[in-house]
């Protein structure tokens, strides 16, 4: 298929296909889809010069930034709708009640915006008095409402901090731990962030707002 670097793969919300970024041979980037019962993708005509792909809930579209400015596309491709501008945005988590969460520049906080349309507002509050600098990685719980991320650390630069726990409606969030990378939760309950080059995942009490049990080892020696 032409095609020379592959990166960011996104399960679908029903775990039947992976949304990933490539560029082909002709240096353009854009998303592919691939059904995981079947061994060729096909790339997401609209999605040109994306940062990355992320699903909406219903797993009919995908969520990106280009150009500065949020946008949606049906998988199917075609025209990609503007959602609003965006500028310094990158990562973002399409939410079940119609929200879409994004992040920005290293010491941004995070903001959000009705995936119907509309203007950005402030989604969290960045916690200068525990050493943070901004807000970063945000992924949706099932319900639409809360939400996990990452408070970028002075200390460690761009790379992991504090695991925090927000809901919309509230610029407050509640400490969970510490990750080296990224955070993201699972089917289950679970929370997955990174110690080190080791992937563990821990069950969420969301009642109480902690992480509960012991860390269970999903995988070691990643590269991050």
């Amino acid at each position: 298929q032409n095609v020379l670097d592959y990166f960011w793969p996104r399960l679908s919300p029903d775990g039947r296909m992976l949304v990933f970024n490539a560029t082909d041979s002709s240096g353009v980037m854009r998303a592919w889809l691939r059904p995981l019962d079947q061994t060729v993708a096909r790339p997401i005509v609209g999605s040109e010069g994306l940062r990355r792909a992320y699903w909406s809930p219903d797993g009919k579209e995908i969520a990106f930034v280009a150009s500065g400015k949020i946008q949606r596309l049906a998988i199917t491709g075609g025209s990609p709708v503007t959602v609003c501008e965006a500028q310094g945005g990158v990562d973002l988590s399409w939410g079940s009640k119609g929200q879409i969460l994004m992040d920005g520049r290293t010491t941004d906080s995070l903001r959000m915006v009705p995936a119907a349309g509309g203007e950005l507002r402030p989604a969290t509050s960045i916690d200068r008095a525990a050493g943070e600098i901004g807000s970063a990685w945000p992924h949706f719980l099932p319900d639409g409402e809360h939400f996990l991320f990452i408070g970028n650390l002075a200390s460690t630069g761009v790379v992991g901090g504090t695991i925090r726990l927000g809901k919309l409606g509230s610029l407050e969030s509640k400490v969970l731990g510490r990750s080296d990378g990224r955070v993201e939760y699972a089917p289950g309950g679970w929370v997955l962030f990174l110690k080190g080059t080791t992937l563990l995942a821990q069950k969420l009490d969301l009642g109480a707002g902690k992480l509960v049990g012991q860390p269970l080892t999903i995988a070691e020696r990643l590269r991050t």
